[in-house]
Order: C-alpha cells, then sequence, then structure tokens
C-alpha cells in the first residue's frame, strides 16, 4: 500500500477471517465454482523509479541497496530478482554470490522491498563499474552501480599528510 503521508511503500496487509457464528452446521448452496483469477499488473503509469543507494562500506568496497518504491498510482510494489551483469574493475558479493565478477541472477522472495549487496573494487585507485536490472511489479529497470577511483576509499600511506593539513 502507498503511504501518502510519508511518499513510501507500505508492506502487503494480510487478510483475515472471522468464522461465522452459529451452530456449526452448514446447509449446502447450488452456485457455480469460482474460477482462479490472476491479479493483474499494476498500472505503471507514471512508473515509479526503482530506488539505489550507493554508500562506502570500508576500504575497496561500497554497500548497494536495490528498493522498490510506490506511488499513487502504485500503491503497492515488491522486488522480483535483480540481474547483475559482467562487472568492470569489480567483484560482487550478492544472493549467495562471493567473489564474483557477475554474469548471475538473484531471485528475490515474494515480497522483498530491498535488497543489499556489496560491490569490491579489484585494483585499488581504479574505477569498477557492475551493471544491472533490478525487476519490479513494474518490469526490468536497468541501471549500473559502482564507482570512480576515489569512490572505494583506500588505505592511508604510512606519514601521508592529508591535503587539508598541507
Amino acid at each position: 500500500m502507498f503511504d501518502t503521508a510519508t511518499n513510501a511503500c507500505l508492506p502487503p496487509q494480510t487478510p483475515t477471517s472471522t468464522p461465522p457464528s452459529g451452530t456449526g452446521t452448514r446447509t449446502p448452496t447450488v452456485g457455480t465454482t469460482p474460477t482462479a483469477t490472476t491479479t493483474p499488473p499494476p498500472t505503471c503509469a507514471p512508473r515509479p523509479n526503482v530506488g539505489v543507494s550507493v554508500v562506502p562500506s570500508g576500504v575497496g568496497r561500497v554497500q548497494v541497496t536495490i528498493s522498490a518504491q510506490c506511488s499513487a498510482a502504485v500503491p503497492s510494489n515488491s522486488l522480483q530478482n535483480l540481474r547483475v551483469g559482467a562487472a568492470t574493475g569489480a567483484l560482487v558479493d550478492a544472493g549467495g554470490q562471493v567473489g564474483t565478477s557477475g554474469n548471475f541472477t538473484v531471485t528475490l522472495p515474494a515480497g522483498t522491498q530491498q535488497t543489499t549487496f556489496f560491490v569490491w573494487q579489484v585494483t585499488p585507485g581504479a574505477a569498477a563499474t557492475v551493471p544491472l536490472v533490478a525487476t519490479d511489479g513494474c518490469g526490468a529497470w536497468p541501471n549500473f552501480v559502482g564507482g570512480g577511483p576515489s569512490a572505494f576509499g583506500a588505505p592511508a600511506r604510512p606519514g601521508a599528510i592529508p591535503r587539508s593539513e598541507r
């Protein structure tokens, strides 16, 4: 569900049922057998963005968080999978894959609102990028994550003087 006060997705609510009152005797009725229906995909117009956050997480590593977003048109949304492409200058830890160079898919549990993984810089001082496609209830959202040479932090050289103190 969509919370208009915070512009955020709310977790789906689980329906509850109340048992019928009475003696417990059921009377058979004649009628048609209900047929199964599938829930149509959301309208997705306008399509809500897929949230992408990349923050440093120690030397040589960034933490990536991908999140499903909602809107008034799409009040309920969740991530379905994450396709990780061939990394350049990076290794990826995601969905049970550790230290891989990409080209794998992480299937996410139903109702997943966000997922987090890590991107490692292979060569200190070099850029690292990972193409990915996040799929939510509105379809595929291509993107990439990573950073330039200084985005991953670097171990300080012994005796190095920070620029601000020169």
